[in-house]
């Protein structure tokens, strides 16, 4: 075997090319199995394969190439052979013994046929498996089936690579300076006639008439003659793209601003191409990733809303939005997290606030506070504390009590002795501790005092049916005292609705859960945006009247008047900009959410 040869040690691709049935490209229809016998009546298979050569430098003046030999329906190298014409030790002229890689003497350009000869003809593998290749695909560039034909045995049958025909066809109409409305015209019906095997006629009209040039019909004749002479080759519309392919994978192993013929290298590159091509599955695995990835990355844009869109911002669709009615503009950073909670006389609006607690990094803040009216029976015996004879009992032990308002600035200075701005953080508390400490400081005179300390309030409910999705899907219950038993150590749980006792378990069950501090200002809210909070829904409810005469459902409503957007805006933005700036008006993304709705649901 001459030593330019390498056959891959992977047997697979050999055996599954071998006993793969014989197809048929053309004319279409089912497999046939072709078994004939040689001249020595042995049994054989004939094999369909593509071919093609790749050099190390631009042009066909490379000291070193390779080949490979693919099979048509298996897409596994065959065999590869490299040639290089001359070595790097004998360059050095050095009387060191080695393996010289030197083994083609000729041109570069004669590299191809060469090869194709050794990988084909002198191929042991095919000859141990008693088969042989009878049909070769390849480009028509150079005189590999000429040379395959002088020394083969046996009749090999050329396939044409079609995209190398059609390249071939569209050059020769470029050569006769043709427009490129004709080349693309001839092209189109080119390949119908091949593919299709269509009686195509072109008709190309320019002022009225047809083409009636005598000369460039000649011309065009001229052109066609050949490609109908070779129809035979050409009609299968074979493709070698799979040789092409192994080409590129050579060229990442072997770059061709690098080189590295003439040395033992060049053969390991060109193998390691070959055994990730038979064996490795790298590529499918790249567009496996790949296909997940764009997936992932589709479901994500689609939920964010539109965040780019060539000429979005020309549209000015945000300066529109009543951004007093969606605004929650204030930067929490720096802030310190500070655990709150209150306890009640009751649960309705006008209940009074009987107990303040508050925490932060083991500095606590306590503080009771003597009712004017008596206690809820049922919160009496939630919290264990009581009223008798003008002395409140926490459990039946006497506590000490501060007036409404000593309390609350007791408050508000355990709040400045952090240094900090702060957000308050407690459970549930938009709904509840929230508006009774917002009341408090109203009823008091202090709102503008508490806000030069307290920038904002976080409800870590919708926080945990965030981080808990599993939970929440399956139902389950985000009550303090469940969550507590079910993920502290019952060693640090203490006993609940103490508001002091419910501070302490919260920020021990943040921590337990390692929720950071982005998450905990994702779910805040600026005291600005909750004092307002009447006015904004009173603006809301304007804004969804408005939309009555719409026929959208009355959720799509809710979401556009929560948006800050009436029907005038949306009026406005048709006329701007159209269905585009309405668009971008529904779906634009906001901190990561789009407005409105997506792209997907937008008709």
């Amino acid at each position: 075997m001459p030593e330019s040869i390498h056959y891959p040690k992977i047997r697979f691709s050999f055996e599954h090319s071998a006993l793969y049935p014989y197809r048929m490209f053309f004319p279409k229809g089912g497999r046939v199995t072709n078994h004939i016998t040689d001249n020595n009546n042995n049994e054989v298979v004939d094999l369909i394969a593509s071919y093609d050569a790749a050099w190390k430098k631009r042009g066909y003046n490379s000291f070193s190439g390779h080949a490979s030999l693919i099979g048509f329906y298996s897409k596994k190298v065959m065999a590869y052979v490299v040639r290089d014409i001359y070595c790097r030790y004998c360059s050095q002229k050095t009387s060191k013994d080695h393996n010289c890689k030197k083994n083609h003497s000729g041109s570069s350009k004669s590299m191809e046929s060469r090869m194709a000869v050794e990988a084909i003809l002198d191929n042991e593998n095919l000859t141990e498996l008693k088969c042989r290749k009878k049909t070769l695909v390849g480009d028509d560039d150079s005189s590999v089936i000429a040379a395959l034909r002088q020394l083969s045995p046996y009749p090999i049958i050329k396939w044409s690579d079609f995209n190398h025909t059609k390249k071939t066809f569209n050059s020769k109409l470029y050569d006769i300076k043709l427009s490129a409305a004709l080349r693309e015209s001839f092209s189109k019906m080119f390949c119908l006639a091949v593919k299709e095997d269509k009686n195509c006629e072109v008709k190309y009209f320019k002022d009225g008439k047809c083409l009636t040039d005598t000369s460039l019909r000649m011309k065009l004749e001229k052109i066609i003659q050949p490609f109908i002479n070779s129809a035979p080759q050409i009609a299968p519309c074979a493709l070698s793209q799979s040789n092409k392919s192994f080409n590129n994978t050579v060229c990442s192993k072997h770059p061709k601003s690098a080189f590295y013929g003439g040395s033992e290298s060049h053969t390991y590159r060109v193998a390691i191409a070959t055994l990730q091509k038979n064996m490795v599955p790298l590529k499918k695995r790249r567009l496996e990733l790949k296909k997940e990835r764009c997936s992932k990355n589709a479901r994500l844009s689609n939920s964010e809303g539109i965040t780019y869109s060539s000429g979005c911002g020309y549209l000015n669709t945000s300066d529109l939005i009543d951004q007093a009615v969606v605004a929650n503009n204030y930067s929490f950073e720096d802030c310190a997290f500070v655990y709150f909670d209150v306890e009640t006389t009751g649960l309705s609006d006008a209940d009074e606030i009987v107990q303040i607690a508050a925490s932060h990094k083991g500095k606590n803040f306590d503080a009771y506070i003597l009712p004017r009216k008596q206690m809820n029976a049922k919160a009496s015996e939630l919290t264990g504390l009581t009223v008798l004879n003008g002395e409140m009992f926490y459990h039946e032990k006497r506590v000490s009590t501060l007036s409404p308002r000593d309390a609350f600035m007791s408050f508000l200075y355990f709040l400045k002795s952090l240094h900090k701005p702060c957000i308050l953080v407690g459970h549930n508390a938009f709904k509840f501790d929230v508006k009774k400490i917002m009341k408090l400081a109203t009823s008091l005179r202090m709102s503008k005092e508490m806000m030069m300390f307290v920038k904002g309030f976080c409800d870590t409910l919708p926080l945990f049916h965030s981080v808990l999705p599993k939970r929440k899907k399956n139902k389950g219950s985000f009550k303090q005292e469940v969550l507590t038993n079910e993920f502290l150590d019952k060693s640090d749980i203490i006993l609940a609705h103490n508001a002091l006792n419910d501070v302490l378990m919260l920020a021990l069950l943040i921590q337990k859960l390692k929720i950071n501090p982005g998450v905990l200002i994702k779910h805040t809210k600026s005291v600005e945006f909750i004092m307002n909070e009447k006015e904004r829904r009173q603006k809301m409810k304007n804004y969804k009247e408005s939309l009555s005469t719409l026929d959208i459902s009355n959720a799509m409503k809710e979401k556009i008047s929560k948006a800050g957007i009436d029907r005038s805006i949306l009026v406005t933005a048709c006329e701007t900009g159209g269905m585009d700036a309405l668009k971008i008006l529904l779906s634009e993304s906001i901190n990561g959410k789009p407005r409105v709705c997506s792209r997907s649901q937008f008709t």
